[in-house]
């Protein structure tokens, strides 16, 4: 951050030896961590801030925000009810969704690997047009 070397550091901590003394030390030293730690967290809250205020202005202006697994899942688990509590489901139900949920998971991550890596059927197309062209565009 302030791209300080070993050289340096050893000066600035010579200085603030010097300068504040061995007694009142550890006391800045607590005192410039409590400082720092605050600025760290203000910081990230002001960060987290940002990203909320990007994604509202985002999605008023009619930006969908990157599509996830969770819109391909049945209504049904998507919208839970008001009154759903973990536990109140049967354990088979439970099994049953939690295999809904893997599989829509599973399916949602192989369309994206597919769509960023074209397979064989788009290379059977190719295969196609090239016998196509060597019979003079004529289709066999």
């Amino acid at each position: 951050m302030f791209d300080l070397g070993l050289e340096e550091l050893f000066i600035v901590s010579l200085l603030a030896f010097l300068i504040i003394g061995p007694k009142d030390l550890p006391k800045f030293f607590e005192i410039f961590r409590k400082i720092s730690s605050k600025l760290r967290k203000l910081y990230q809250f002001t960060k987290g801030g940002i990203a909320q205020l990007e994604r509202e202005v985002s999605q008023s202006d009619g930006n969908q925000a990157k599509p996830t697994w969770e819109k391909w899942l049945p209504d049904e688990l998507r919208h839970l009810p008001d009154d759903f509590a973990p536990g109140s489901c049967s354990p088979d139900y439970h099994q049953q969704r939690k295999s809904d949920v893997e599989a829509v998971r599973t399916r949602y991550h192989e369309q994206n690997t597919n769509s960023a890596n074209p397979g064989p059927e788009n290379n059977e197309n190719n295969e196609n047009n090239e016998n196509n062209e060597d019979n003079g565009g004529q289709r066999s």
